[in-house]
């Protein structure tokens, strides 16, 4: 069989370039292990699930883990047209089906038929959260669930360790630096972010008690959490700000130049916190 596409929706996406998305697969390495975790937290072959969605795919790191671990008729929900391509390109072929739409407007393409909606790695890209669970509860079973992952510095923990304040600081001064090529309101909203943490000011930052209470709030009822923590080293941190500067640095001689000066500690610790929440208003 072989890989489908339909129902196509024109939506903007940020990183919609073949650049962008051939950095986004060099980053794999890092991606895997995030996804290869979903799995343990939720496993999508369990036999009282009929359809699995995987939103805001990417590359097809995510979509990869999920096929492998049996989830049932998978569909791959993407704006990126190119990201689309290389999602195809890793899995070869299969039955998975292709969706290119925004997770702002994927609902319309189902119809309460969906057993678990997974979002990783993308979270922190939903600008409008109320909007999103209505999405959700357009596409989502009576007892549905939605898993994603989220971490700093769209999120964050009640304390952090030696090595996470190390990695905090030195994405803030990237940011900060970044911020002298490129003028953003996404690079503004990280590196403040970023200072908050660091200066321990998060009573109003998004946490778990407060995300809880926001899905409650928009209907749904909190089913799991779970935390995780990824190693990486100077390479490894220089490849995720490689492709952040891929989509905000249109100069490829400037951008190199900007990398080329960018300093990472020889250790860095990223913990992302996994969440599970079920449609609650049936």
């Amino acid at each position: 069989m072989s890989n489908k596409e339909y129902d196509i929706d024109e939506a903007y996406n940020p990183f919609t370039s073949d650049e962008a998305s051939k950095n986004y697969a060099n980053a794999d390495f890092l991606y895997e292990q995030s996804a290869v975790h979903s799995v343990k937290f939720l496993d999508p072959s369990s036999p009282d699930f009929d359809l699995i969605v995987d939103l805001g795919a990417g590359t097809g790191v995510s979509t990869e883990a999920l096929f492998k671990a049996g989830a049932p008729n998978l569909h791959v929900v993407e704006p990126s047209e190119s990201m689309i391509s290389e999602n195809k390109a890793r899995l070869g072929e299969t039955d998975v089906k292709f969706i290119r739409a925004a997770a702002e407007n994927f609902g319309a393409h189902f119809d309460k038929n969906v057993d678990v909606v997974y979002a990783l790695n993308c979270f922190h890209l939903f600008t409008n959260l109320k909007l999103i669970l209505d999405q959700l509860k357009k596409s989502l079973k009576p007892g549905g669930r939605f898993v994603f992952n989220v971490s700093m510095p769209s999120f964050t923990f009640d304390e952090l360790s030696t090595e996470e304040f190390v990695s905090v600081k030195a994405n803030r001064d990237f940011y900060k630096a970044l911020e002298e090529h490129s003028q953003s309101p996404l690079i503004d909203n990280t590196i403040k972010l970023f200072n908050k943490i660091l200066a321990g000011d998060t009573l109003d930052m998004v946490n778990k008690k407060g995300l809880i209470d926001a899905f409650f709030e928009f209907g749904f009822k909190f089913d799991n959490y779970d935390e995780y923590f990824i190693e990486g080293n100077a390479q490894a941190q220089k490849v995720i700000w490689e492709l952040v500067a891929t989509c905000l640095i249109t100069d490829g001689v400037e951008r190199q130049s900007f990398l080329d000066n960018t300093k990472a500690p020889a250790k860095m610790l990223f913990r992302q916190a996994y969440f599970s929440f079920i449609v609650n208003d049936v």
